[in-house]
């Protein structure tokens, strides 16, 4: 079943099934695969006739590059698969979806698909496929009083002012020696100061 599955129809297949002596045409419903290795564990399966119409959901597949992209837009896919109605035999592998004309704001809906044959769309014409949007500018908002009071001081710009203040004491001129101590001045009569007695020497 899985080979059968791997085939360019996908999940469309058309399986003819062997059931006793009858054999039925067969399509797939659902599936279940594990989702760490990815085997299968369960397929349902429903009986259909070629010659009447049924739903079925076709993947989009994008071709070509948009010129938005090269712009710097970004290419956003609104749907991976759209359902059609059709005969089984009918159901196209995928649906294809030109991108070449987009510039950054254009989107493709699905009223702008073309599909060959007695295919019908089911989905909204109106619906987005896919579009280029601009890019998105993250902006930053400016720092609050109390997120800047709490700032913690850089001690790195304190030692950068070191050298500064030692450049600036370098070009300063230093100060001239002091003179001499000034002379005391004379005493307000005039007269010298007398100089105070020597003691009397003792007598031998």
């Amino acid at each position: 079943m899985k080979k059968t599955l791997s085939t360019e129809a996908g999940e469309n297949v058309i399986i003819s099934l062997k059931a006793g002596d009858k054999t039925r045409t067969v399509i797939v419903k659902d599936l279940q695969t594990d989702p760490v290795r990815g085997d299968l564990l369960h397929v349902d399966l429903y009986q259909i006739s070629l010659k009447e119409r049924l739903k079925a959901s076709v993947p989009i597949e994008v071709r070509g590059e948009a010129p938005g992209v090269k712009e710097g837009g970004i290419l956003q896919h609104r749907l991976r698969e759209i359902e059609v109605e059709c005969l089984p035999t009918e159901i196209p592998e995928f649906i294809p979806v030109d991108v070449s004309g987009l510039s950054i704001g254009d989107s493709l809906h699905v009223k702008d698909l073309r599909v060959t044959g007695d295919l019908k769309i089911l989905a909204d014409g109106e619906e987005s496929v896919i579009s280029v949007v601009p890019p998105t500018v993250e902006e930053v908002a400016p720092p609050t009083p109390e997120e800047v009071a709490a700032e913690p001081e850089v001690i790195g710009e304190e030692k950068e002012a070191v050298p500064e203040e030692a450049e600036e004491a370098k070009k300063t001129p230093a100060p001239p020696p002091k003179e001499a101590e000034e002379a005391k001045p004379p005493a307000k009569d005039g007269k010298k100061p007398e100089k105070a007695p020597k003691a009397e020497e003792k007598k031998r």
